[in-house]
């Protein structure tokens, strides 16, 4: 029976191998992820509390907050405005995790779009950070 299951089916047979080989190569989705990812998403999200506390510390302080969207979400409510900043960055992350294979503008591909986020992130608590630094030694 094996054998004549090989007149169907071999493996070896060069238009198998060329439509496997393309269904593996142009696989954009995948379910499997490298390890760095769930550090790199992980950062990211600790940097977006990171980013909400200090955001609350210098507005106490006299700051003000740029996003339109967040000054509407802090002034109906806070704790509100903190959840939905906080879903709204981890579903962002989870769609470019999930289209990380794809390319975007030609060259660009969507895996290099999360570092570009947390390189942002980074930078941006930075900032913050350094602000609220400044505007504590002052009062």
């Amino acid at each position: 029976m094996n054998k004549e299951r090989n007149k169907f089916f071999n493996p070896k047979d060069p238009l198998l191998q060329t439509l496997s080989h393309y269904s593996q190569k142009d696989k954009p989705y995948t379910n499997s992820y490298e390890s760095h990812y769930l550090v790199l998403i992980l950062s990211i999200l600790l940097l977006c509390i990171l980013d909400a506390h200090f955001t609350l510390n210098l507005l106490q302080l006299g700051g003000v907050e740029l996003n339109p969207l967040m000054i509407v979400l802090l002034e109906k409510d806070v704790a509100l405005s903190l959840v939905l900043k906080y879903l709204i960055t981890a579903s962002g992350l989870i769609f470019l995790l999930v289209h990380k294979n794809f390319r975007i503008f030609g060259n660009i591909r969507v895996s290099g779009l999360i570092y570009f986020v947390f390189i942002l992130y980074v930078l941006l608590v930075l900032a913050e950070a350094y602000a609220y630094h400044m505007l504590t030694q002052l009062t």
